[in-house]
């Protein structure tokens, strides 16, 4: 399962969640490209379980794009 965040100065929230790494990528890059702001990066997640109910989930960043400006590619 992956998702796409919108992050600034703070998060912006969650823009999409699917399960295909391409699809998110390119959701990633249709977002970025129609922002009118180009400090804004849209972060593709790799979901991962929580495995303590005592610790914050953590989610595996594997791209990171903002407008007109692939930031990372990870994978």
């Amino acid at each position: 399962m992956y998702f796409v965040e919108k992050k600034g100065m703070y998060g912006h929230g969650i823009f999409w969640i699917g399960e295909d790494l391409e699809e998110a990528k390119k959701m990633a890059d249709h977002f970025a490209e129609n922002d009118r702001d180009d400090h804004h990066s849209y972060d593709v997640f790799k979901f991962q379980d929580q495995k303590s109910s005592k610790m914050d989930a953590y989610h595996e960043d594997v791209y990171s794009v903002s407008k007109g400006n692939q930031i990372n590619k990870y994978k």
